[in-house]
């Protein structure tokens, strides 16, 4: 495929995911939508001319330089000039905030009283983009490994897993794993829940329950969605007991799976946990309480005190 053609390729595709996914591509992502869509064959030769197309295309102007991101470097921004000194401007500001009080004071996490903590755990920061809003909007935390997570970070973790145990009602945590399925991919989090074992070890609590669960990629899912082979690491340490396990030495990357399919493995593996019952009852007691404070506000006409400041 010439350049020109990859740059008209990736255009059609990148509109078709920001229109009916409202999301943005990484490389690797555009790169598996051409093998997925059989434009290209699979291979590292096609990955690098697809990236230098594209990069040639997006200094040229012909490609939209945001429609692709690397969200494995984030550039991080200093204080951005700005004025905000009309008095009348933050009176009418403060008096909305008033308004809106009881809203922004009043309220329980959408896991107040659940039994269990689930946390979303991804191998890779370039699929940050995916994970973030789904979990956001379920209301639970996440974590991009970064291939084997370092003490600090399984530490920090366990830190807020325990302290939700402690504060609230939970009574068993589960990590939701995503990785590659590859020797590494299956020894990640095998090597984070020993770990995590290992520090618990020197803590004085607790008796929480903390397990994880493999939620991709599988065999399955390979089968079903047909995500493009490559050979396995064959110098990785732990490629003899992959071959055993699995009886093959092909692997898959979890870039490949469509990301809408990787919403719905989030949404529907995070919801099996989710008891909808509870959730109602803390929605009752919040509007409850939302409603009490409007109602004694307004008895001291507190939404007007702003206006003869």
């Amino acid at each position: 495929m010439k350049p020109h053609e990859i740059v008209e390729n990736a255009l059609a595709i990148a509109q078709e995911y920001r229109r009916e996914h409202g999301m943005t591509l990484t490389l690797r992502q555009m790169y598996y939508q051409f093998v997925a869509r059989a434009l290209v064959p699979n291979g590292q030769r096609t990955y690098k001319r697809i990236g230098a197309a594209l990069t040639s295309a997006r200094y040229a102007g012909a490609f939209p330089v945001e429609w692709l991101e690397d969200r494995g470097r984030t550039v991080h921004q200093g204080r951005v000039m700005g004025d905000s000194t009309d008095v009348e401007s933050a009176l009418a500001a403060a008096a909305d905030e008033l308004r809106r009080a009881s809203d922004l004071w009043l309220h329980r996490s959408r896991w107040f009283g659940q039994p269990v903590h689930v946390s979303v755990w991804v191998e890779k920061e370039a699929l940050s983009g995916v994970f973030e809003r789904p979990c956001n909007r379920l209301g639970v935390s996440w974590f991009a490994c970064k291939g084997y997570p370092s003490v600090s970070a399984l530490d920090a973790w366990l830190d807020q897993v325990e302290r939700t145990h402690v504060l609230g009602s939970v009574e068993d945590a589960v990590v939701l794993y995503f990785g590659d399925h590859d020797p590494d991919g299956f020894e990640i989090p095998r090597s984070a829940e020993r770990n995590i074992a290992k520090l618990r070890s020197n803590r004085e609590y607790s008796d929480l329950g903390i397990r994880f669960e493999r939620i991709a990629l599988s065999l399955d899912q390979i089968h079903r969605y047909s995500p493009p082979p490559f050979p396995a690491k064959m110098t990785s340490a732990r490629y003899k007991s992959y071959v055993d396990e699995h009886g093959i030495n092909d692997a898959w990357e979890l870039d490949a799976l469509n990301p809408n399919v990787l919403r719905d493995l989030i949404t529907e593996n995070v919801n099996e946990y989710f008891d909808e019952s509870i959730h109602a009852s803390n929605e009752s007691v919040v509007a409850e309480r939302r409603a009490e404070m409007r109602e004694r506000m307004e008895a001291v006409d507190v939404y007007n005190i702003l206006k003869g400041a």
